[in-house]
């Protein structure tokens, strides 16, 4: 079997996080792409992705990419989104999704119809202390 590609799209605090999820499941990090050239520097040299890139544009670009992991601000996610879909890659997006329901749609039809797989982690989902943030103690 072959090791999915994965690249991830913004390298602060969570997409530390997907890295080492990418490789915890036999994936690959094959890229990251962050804002400019020093920041695809700094990151490259924390995450020690294949390579890194100073835009989301030449990351969809490349052939050793399969699914793209989208950890940029809120605001963000939507347009990075749809860029990937079109795109032809896979979409593993933080959440929100969108900052919209009708762009969650959007975003939702778009998959459907291209036959790609766009979802959204939630980590915390069976974290035992979940209940107990929620309720308030």
């Amino acid at each position: 079997m072959t090791s999915l590609r994965a690249g991830i799209v913004g390298a602060g605090f969570i997409g530390d996080i997907h890295a080492r999820a990418i490789r915890a499941a036999g994936g690959i990090l094959s890229c990251i792409a962050e804002v400019d050239e020093h920041a695809a520097q700094r990151a490259e040299a924390r995450l020690a992705p294949l390579r890194s890139t100073a835009s989301l544009e030449a990351l969809l670009e490349s052939d050793d990419v399969d699914v793209v992991h989208i950890c940029t601000p809120n605001a963000l996610h939507a347009a990075a989104a749809e860029m990937v879909l079109e795109a032809g890659k896979h979409v593993v997006c933080e959440k929100p999704l969108a900052t919209t329901v009708e762009d969650a749609q959007r975003l939702g039809a778009l998959a459907d119809k291209l036959g790609i797989v766009a979802t959204v982690p939630f980590i915390y989902r069976y974290y035992p202390l979940t209940p107990i943030i929620h309720a308030g103690h």
